[in-house]
């Protein structure tokens, strides 16, 4: 469709295989984006669909259609193990709940044994069932909104190369870039604060929530870049900074009770350094939380003086307002509502790089 306009509700008839087997193709459009659409069966009285591409509608159709096969040839099989149930259960009352569990025979001298469970399929059905009663809840409790990155859609590295050479996955790929999803967090915490309240892990006497902001990069080829850039962090998390400078002052909840919110942010050191502003992890002063330079660093006693009490000398106001006049620092903070010293480097992060270096010591040794 993006060179080739196709009309709305373009349909086309077609049939394949030796049976003849005939479906019907369409293309819609919904918010100016086609729909792939296949209708089959008998009367065309069934249909599958992909807003991706038409080789997903294809394979949503393969799944259906073989599915369709598969039960219409365990209705002409039934399970002779069945049949045998029933006729067991004439011996037995029927609050006996009798079941087959095994079955036990001879033939020839040679001894078999069948063990009976529930087919896969059977299990997996009430379950996907369950699921999909739960999404629907939850998509009205905590609805998802949409974040639009389509201007970053064009600032794409071209300096790289491309190891995937299929128009379509490509034009798939590139369709869906700049688009994002999200949940409010004043709908999260409508929807578990009655809950937790219950369970007794809050209660209205200690009226203080502790939120923690959480994130990390990802890449997810050569092509598509993900996340780690202050940029795209800007427009990505702005509903959610709007909303936590909103509640930053206390949340009220659907019965009318006020909660204080204390806020905290954990994250590995890059991240951490690209929401507070900072330029860079292996910059002269690196430290998000004081001004210490890599010159100092390991440097313990000077002038019999011990110099490893290092305290938090930065202010996130000031960064806010002065980051330009503060070394290292070329944005201002995302978080600003957040004070410094609730920016905590995620323990497994740090722990990970603490067991490098003890692990460089003994290899040193060897």
């Amino acid at each position: 469709p993006n060179q080739y306009p196709v009309p709305d509700n373009y349909m086309v008839e077609t049939t394949y295989g030796k049976k003849e087997i005939m479906i019907t193709c369409f293309i819609n459009y919904y918010n100016e984006k086609p729909r792939y659409k296949i209708q089959f069966g008998l009367n065309e009285n069934e249909y599958v669909y992909s807003d991706h591409s038409p080789t997903d509608a294809a394979n949503a159709y393969l799944k259906a259609y073989y599915e369709k096969i598969a039960f219409e040839e365990r209705a002409k099989n039934p399970n002779s193990l069945t049949s045998l149930e029933d006729h067991i259960k004439q011996y037995f009352s029927a609050k006996d709940n009798v079941t087959i569990d095994e079955l036990v025979f001879t033939i020839n001298n040679s001894r078999f044994r069948i063990i009976y469970q529930p087919k896969a399929n059977d299990e997996a059905k009430p379950i996907f069932e369950r699921l999909s009663q739960i999404n629907a809840i939850m998509d009205k409790k905590i609805p998802i909104y949409l974040i639009k990155l389509q201007q970053f859609k064009d600032k794409l590295n071209s300096d790289h190369e491309i190891h995937i050479t299929d128009s379509e996955i490509i034009n798939e790929v590139e369709s869906s870039l700049g688009n994002g999803t999200r949940r409010s967090i004043k709908d999260i915490l409508r929807f578990l604060i009655p809950s937790m309240v219950s369970k007794g892990i809050l209660n209205y006497s200690e009226p203080t929530l502790h939120i923690r902001i959480s994130g990390d990069g990802r890449n997810v080829g050569h092509k598509i870049k993900h996340v780690m850039s202050y940029d795209t962090l800007c427009i990505a998390l702005a509903p959610l900074i709007e909303e936590l400078h909103d509640i930053k002052t206390g949340f009220i909840d659907n019965n009318g009770y006020k909660w204080n919110i204390e806020l905290y942010i954990s994250a590995d050191w890059k991240f951490l350094g690209i929401c507070l502003g900072h330029k860079s992890a292996n910059s002269a002063n690196f430290c998000l939380w004081c001004s210490i330079n890599k010159s100092q660093n390991g440097i313990l006693e000077l002038n019999n003086e011990r110099q490893d009490n290092w305290t938090i000398d930065k202010n996130i106001d000031d960064i806010n307002q002065n980051y330009q006049n503060i070394l290292r620092h070329k944005n201002s903070p995302l978080f600003s509502m957040i004070p410094i010293c609730n920016w905590v480097v995620d323990e497994l992060h740090l722990l990970l790089r603490i067991f490098d270096r003890l692990w460089a010591l003994v290899l040193s040794e060897l």
